[in-house]
């Protein structure tokens, strides 16, 4: 509980109290703290001592503002997805309402304090928030150094000069790359030889790190007997050469049997490009195709 100082002036009616006649007063003025007592006055003539009643003043203050950070999230690692804005919460009491928002940002592995351009400062620096209820500051990644750990405070002050304190947010930022995608055909099956159960569909799959998503999938098929790559229309290319499929994490392109050649032997290779453009490639997979295969009592899968 908060108590404050406050002044007291009081009239005392003279006649009422039977000291003078009536219409005369006499006045009072006194600083007091709550709990203090208002001790005897000594009035004009007809002189008579009054002791007055002791008052009790109590006053309690606001509750103090909440602050609080949503973003970074404490424990984190940020890399390329570091999104250059912190953002957070700040509320007050009823009878109050938030004049402004604050943060301190801390290279925790320099001990140096962001100064609103640098990280530069020696002591514990707060800088102003943009918003009060819903706040965000700006900090762009070329602001802050690969491998080094970071701590985040904000602290919220109200329209009666009470300031409250966030709870301390923890990170670390890195620009290492995340590793780049994986990719794999599911069909055809390496080392199988197909004939009329070729199901003219080549399938796979991929995936990517956690802070990335699959851009795009693409496939190279070479007829390795004639040593010639699928153009996307028939095997007339003379270097690799990757066509589009269809979809994403999970893909695939037609290749009709029509566009095989008994006989001849194939491969495939698949390869996934993720958000960032990291590339990720499949297994090579081999496989045989021969009309004659099911007749001829060869191996498919």
């Amino acid at each position: 509980m908060k108590l404050r100082s406050v002044a007291l002036v009081g009239v005392v009616c003279l006649a009422a109290l039977g000291l003078v006649g009536t219409g005369a007063h006499a006045a009072f003025t006194t600083s007091t703290t709550s709990g203090q007592t208002i001790t005897a006055g000594t009035w004009p003539a007809p002189t008579k001592s009054i002791t007055h009643r002791t008052i009790t003043l109590t006053t309690t203050a606001p509750a103090a503002p909440m602050a609080s950070i949503t973003y970074p999230v404490d424990g984190t690692t940020y890399g390329a997805d570091w999104t250059t804005m912190l953002t957070g919460t700040a509320s007050s009491a009823a009878s109050t309402t938030i004049a402004s928002t604050q943060v301190a940002i801390e290279d925790t592995t320099t001990n140096q304090w962001w100064s609103d351009s640098s990280f530069n400062d020696a002591i514990q620096s707060f800088v102003g928030a943009t918003g009060d209820t819903t706040w965000l500051l700006s900090l762009g990644a070329g602001s802050l150094t690969s491998g080094d750990s970071y701590s985040v405070v904000a602290e919220a002050t109200d329209s009666a000069g009470d300031v409250g304190t966030s709870s301390t947010v923890s990170f670390t930022y890195g620009t290492a790359s995340p590793a780049p995608p994986t990719v794999s055909v599911t069909y055809p099956v390496n080392g199988t030889t197909y004939g009329a159960d070729w199901t003219t569909m080549l399938t796979g799959t991929a995936s990517s790190a956690a802070s990335t998503t699959v851009a795009s999938t693409q496939v190279a098929i070479e007829d390795t007997t004639t040593s010639q790559w699928w153009s996307g229309t028939s095997f007339i290319a003379s270097n690799q050469s990757f066509v589009p499929v269809t979809g994403t994490t999970t893909w695939m392109l037609t290749l009709a049997v029509a566009n095989l050649t008994p006989g001849d032997a194939y491969s495939v290779v698949a390869e996934a490009t993720d958000s960032l453009g990291n590339l990720g490639t499949s297994s090579t997979v081999s496989f045989t195709y021969n009309s004659t295969a099911q007749a001829l009592g060869g191996s498919h899968g």
